[in-house]
This record gives C-alpha cells, sequence and structure tokens, in this order.
C-alpha cells in the first residue's frame, strides 16, 4: 500500500490534531457506517486540550468541516465498492 504524504499549513495543525484525537467519537449508523461525531466528546475534547473559550468556535467549525468531508470521502468509497 502506497502511503500519501500530506502538509499541512501551520494554521491548521491544532484543528488536524484536534480531529485525530477525536477519531473514537464517530457514531455508528444502523448499517455499521458513521454518521458524524459525539459532539459532547468534541467538547469535551476541546477542555482536555485546555482550549481557550474563545478559540473553541472556530476550532469545532474546522472540526466540522472535516467530518463532513470524511463523511462524504467515505460514501464515495462505500459507493465505488458497491458499483464495482
Amino acid at each position: 500500500m502506497e502511503v500519501e504524504e500530506i502538509y499541512l499549513w501551520p494554521c491548521n495543525v491544532e484543528s488536524w490534531t484536534l480531529f485525530q484525537r477525536l477519531q473514537s467519537q464517530w457514531i455508528a449508523g444502523g448499517m455499521g457506517g458513521a454518521t458524524g461525531l459525539n459532539y459532547a466528546g468534541v467538547e469535551s475534547a476541546l477542555r482536555m486540550m485546555d482550549i481557550k473559550a474563545g478559540k473553541r468556535a472556530k476550532l469545532f467549525a474546522d472540526i466540522q468541516l472535516m467530518e463532513h468531508a470524511t463523511l462524504e470521502a467515505w460514501d464515495e468509497k462505500r459507493s465505488k465498492e458497491t458499483s464495482d
């Protein structure tokens, strides 16, 4: 399996780090696929990482963007697998 390198802008490192810490917070749907993140877990992670209240809204918005992009990518992958 080929590993793809990714590069982050320094301004995105904190959001990406938080997103990686939330990988145990996916909510499983009825057919086994994830339906989204557990937002109570997201809030807990923000507090446990000692992120100041003023930054939380921006980081939460970043997390939601990554959540939606991930769900779309998983949907595309499932669609491709079922059409093959």
